[in-house]
């Protein structure tokens, strides 16, 4: 009888085991799809708060925005910035390529505009910001901007550091790693064609052309031989007609 005992208690845990086995293969999927939805939840929001704030053009393609705190931002193509408020300061990251600002008065929260190379400080005026590789081109429309040291940190704390210089209406700067180049007087109307659909040049290099056209065109201008860099052409042309 005891060896009996032993032979039933044992067939009882193989049978126990084999239900717990059948209950976890049951249970298996529901638990890997719960996890990976829990996975993807985690990701999107972590991916969400990467964006937030964040706005983008393709080539070709012209948006504006209209901030919360009655600002505006015209984005050119392929261009790329990061709008942050706080109660103390108003950040524009410029990441890459050209945009025009019309800012709201706010004399409580500075409005400052950050592309690595500068950083522009206005409190009401209107101004086209295009970075191009390591150089900054700030024109002033209205107003007067102030170009600050590109140090890092925070907005608040560079807020009201001393400016380097300042920029007025009809007024053109261009910042580079080796410095700022002193404010000149600017051909406004070129600076801002893009926002009629329209690009101006002046004796402008065919290399520059193209650079400027291929912002505003998703059909790109290819220069295929290194002499046609070189050329110059001046005229006004549509942004977005390529046999212009």
């Amino acid at each position: 009888r005891l060896h009996g005992e032993v032979v039933r208690l044992e067939v009882r845990n193989a049978f126990t085991e084999q239900r717990s086995i059948k209950r976890l293969r049951t249970r298996f999927p529901l638990v890997l799809a719960t996890s990976f939805s829990i996975i993807l939840s985690i990701a999107l929001a972590v991916w969400a708060f990467a964006q937030h704030g964040l706005y983008a053009t393709d080539a070709g393609e012209q948006r504006t925005v209209a901030l919360t705190d009655g600002s505006r931002i015209e984005l050119n193509g392929r261009t790329r910035l990061r709008v942050a408020y706080s109660d103390r300061a108003r950040l524009v990251e410029l990441l890459e390529g050209q945009a025009l600002f019309q800012v709201a008065k706010d004399k409580t929260r500075p409005f400052m505009v950050d592309t690595s190379a500068a950083r522009i400080r206005a409190v009401g005026t209107e101004f086209d910001v295009y970075k191009e590789g390591p150089a900054t081109t700030v024109t002033v429309i209205e107003g007067t901007v102030a170009l600050l040291p590109a140090t890092p940190g925070k907005a608040e704390w560079s807020a009201l550091a001393a400016p380097n210089l300042f920029v007025s209406a009809g007024e053109q700067a261009v910042v580079t790693p080796n410095g700022t180049a002193r404010p000149k007087v600017a051909n406004v109307s070129a600076a801002t064609a893009w926002t009629r659909g329209q690009l101006e040049f002046d004796e402008t290099s065919l290399s520059q052309v193209a650079e400027e056209f291929n912002h505003s065109s998703p059909r790109p201008l290819v220069l295929a031989s290194p002499a046609a860099r070189r050329v110059r052409i001046s005229g006004v042309y549509s942004s977005v007609d390529p046999a212009s």
